[in-house]
């Protein structure tokens, strides 16, 4: 689903143009990575990476926990994994990944201020099984357009495109289907 808000409600304040993508463990997470990229190499942006962590809670009455910096190395890896995955297929497209301790749908808001689209992967854990928590949040607040995605509508890696990842991703050569590609 890809939403775009009426210019009116978009924040004028100027900013570099950039795609923004949540990045998380899961199947629909490495789906928006992947449409991200895709999204980026066609508008000739970079891609901001954004993974948001929190420490460990406490694992029991005592509220011991365990470093935070062991925390935040695995979030770094699960950052690395999921860009990395896709650098080699889109050599061309920038990449600034972004570790950031807080959470994640007032990271996601925050980070994809003026950009020209945040990508998010759904899980569909919430709202009759549409959207997660993060993704129904960052729907009811962010001015940006937004594209949620679900694990079974993504691409591949690889740069070359098929007639049926075109079909997917609405690559049609119609400019009617492409206007939210601009």
């Amino acid at each position: 689903v890809v939403i775009v808000r009426p210019r009116d409600a978009v924040d004028a304040r100027p900013s570099p143009p950039r795609l923004v993508v949540g990045i998380d463990e899961s199947a629909s997470g490495t789906a928006a990575v992947g449409f991200a990229f895709h999204a980026a190499c066609q508008r000739g942006v970079p891609v901001v990476a954004v993974h948001a962590w929190i420490p460990d809670p406490p694992g029991d009455l005592e509220a011991i926990t365990g470093p935070p910096a062991l925390a935040e190395a695995v979030a770094g890896r699960v950052l690395d994994r999921a860009v990395d995955r896709w650098r080699s297929a889109f050599a061309d497209v920038s990449v600034r990944p972004v570790l950031v301790r807080g959470e994640p749908a007032h990271t996601l808001h925050a980070e994809s201020h003026g950009a020209a689209l945040l990508v998010i992967g759904t899980r569909g854990r919430a709202r009759k099984a549409v959207l997660g928590s993060v993704s129904d949040t960052v729907l009811r607040h962010n001015k940006c357009p937004l594209a949620i995605i679900r694990q079974d509508t993504a691409p591949a890696p690889h740069s070359a495109a098929t007639p049926e990842s075109e079909h997917r991703l609405g690559h049609h050569k119609s400019p009617r289907h492409r206007r939210w590609l601009a």
